[in-house]
């Protein structure tokens, strides 16, 4: 964890968890104090039958990570099962207490050594500077960072991500590396590694009228059939997806640094693009760059569909990954799944969608 002046943060033990108790209640004294200082805004979100509450301790780092998650906000929204804390120091002043681990305890996925899994779970993602603290047992988290307006564009398109896919693994639910577009009540999932071509494929099928559900972070719940969910209302855009759709770049939130980071855009809403909220997933594509002439759509196995949804959807995540992989073996033998072979006409592409979505666009 790094402090507001940059230096690197370090506590006594790892696995102590009278210490991170004592320090988690210190951390939220210190997000009152954040609050008093700069104001309290509170939202709730509501994703795949669960809800929670944000407090954000002042603008700066509201407008971070709030945008992907608003359009999940709404009146009418029940009692939260989780209760999430959020401060920035520089944008406050009141700085993070010291940390109840020790310098060498953060794990090459952010999970600190002895937190991965159990009723307190804590991951501090050295890239994006967010510390994550989750209470499962008191239905609380903090998420801190030194200075929001250091907070990179990858974490403003997908905030808080281990921790939401660790509450809401909790109820059943599997957050998954997957864009998804549909109607009426059905989407496909597209998913594989990156640069598959999941985003150009989704943005694509938006264009030509589909409606949107995500880019890279959905929610999948058990049912027959499976039941998909939107999470982030982002995408992020490579240059050469750029190059092919250029209506995008009107849209960009970060056009002035794409020579060092993807295109950031919020999808649906003021754009008057169609949002898919939730729906029945009627199957799941395998996007895949070959060029020539023709698109296609092939028969693909489960054991492909499994290979390419799992590894990406659990190995970035922090804690425990055994019931996620279980989850994910399910839905890859339940749901049917198709190569979709990405050649030169991209205008072809929505209507392959559309035909494994079962309509046409």
């Amino acid at each position: 964890m790094r402090s507001p002046d940059g230096a690197l943060l370090g506590g006594p033990a790892a696995g102590d968890t009278a210490r991170l108790e004592r320090f988690f209640e210190a951390a939220l004294a210190a997000f009152d104090r954040a609050a008093a200082v700069a104001g309290c805004r509170v939202e709730r979100v509501g994703v795949a039958g669960q809800v929670a509450e944000l407090r954000f301790a002042g603008p700066s780092i509201r407008e971070r990570l709030f945008p992907a998650l608003e359009h999940l906000s709404g009146p009418g929204l029940a009692s939260p099962s989780l209760t999430i804390s959020v401060f920035d120091s520089a944008s406050t002043g009141v700085p993070m207490p010291p940390p109840a681990w020790p310098r060498d305890a953060v794990g090459p996925r952010g999970e600190v050594a002895g937190f991965a899994d159990g009723p307190w779970r804590v991951a501090f993602n050295v890239g994006s500077g967010i510390l994550l603290v989750h209470d499962r047992d008191g239905g609380r988290a903090l998420a801190w960072t030194a200075d929001a307006a250091a907070v990179p564009y990858y974490e403003t398109a997908s905030p808080m991500r281990p921790l939401l896919a660790w509450w809401l693994g909790d109820a059943g639910r599997q957050v998954v590396h997957a864009a998804a577009v549909g109607r009426g009540g059905r989407g496909v999932l597209l998913t594989g590694r990156g640069g598959s071509g999941k985003t150009t494929t989704a943005l694509l099928c938006v264009q030509a009228g589909l409606a949107y559900a995500g880019d890279n972070n959905l929610v999948l719940a058990h049912g027959t059939p499976a039941r998909g969910h939107a999470l982030y209302g982002s995408a992020t855009v490579r240059p050469g997806t750029l190059e092919r759709l250029p209506a995008l770049r009107a849209r960009l939130r970060n056009a002035d640094r794409l020579d060092e980071e993807k295109g950031l855009l919020f999808v649906g809403g003021a754009d008057g693009t169609p949002r898919l909220p939730s729906f029945d997933v009627a199957a799941i594509l395998l996007p895949r760059v070959v060029g020539g002439p023709r698109s296609r759509l092939e028969p693909a196995s489960a054991g492909a569909c499994f290979a390419a949804l799992a590894p990406s959807s659990v190995l970035s995540l922090p804690g425990a990954r055994e019931a996620a992989v279980a989850r994910l073996g399910a839905w890859a033998r339940s749901v049917p799944a198709h190569h979709l072979l990405l050649g030169d006409d991209l205008d072809a592409i929505p209507g392959l969608v559309a035909g494994a979505l079962g309509a046409a666009p």
